[in-house]
């Protein structure tokens, strides 16, 4: 999904350099790479988070999270593809659980 992203609007978008690092740092994450973006759970990005949380800052994971449902939402709807539910709810999660930096527990 994230390289779709990139592929389609990199010549149209505002990618600044900040921006094209981050998605392409979250491209080369074997953790997200594996996942399948067409049947994603907020169970795996909330797992995805919880391992992320224990290598990285707070705001490093909110920032690739930021650009994850970006280009979610982004790519499901110019390319009219079916995403699930939960992938709507990364906003959701980031809100409530990053921005008060969540380390871990029950969501």
């Amino acid at each position: 999904m994230l390289q779709t992203y990139l592929d389609d609007f990199i010549d149209v978008g505002n990618f600044g350099r900040t921006k094209l690092a981050a998605i392409k740092a979250l491209i080369n994450r074997p953790d997200l790479a594996g996942m399948d973006a067409m049947n994603l759970r907020r169970s795996d990005i909330l797992d995805y988070l919880r391992r992320r949380l224990k290598e990285a800052k707070p705001q490093t994971v909110k920032n690739g999270i930021m650009w994850l449902s970006v280009a979610f939402k982004t790519v499901a709807a110019s390319r009219e593809w079916p995403i699930a539910a939960a992938v709507v709810s990364i906003q959701i999660v980031l809100q409530n659980r990053l921005c008060g930096y969540w380390r871990g527990g029950q969501p």
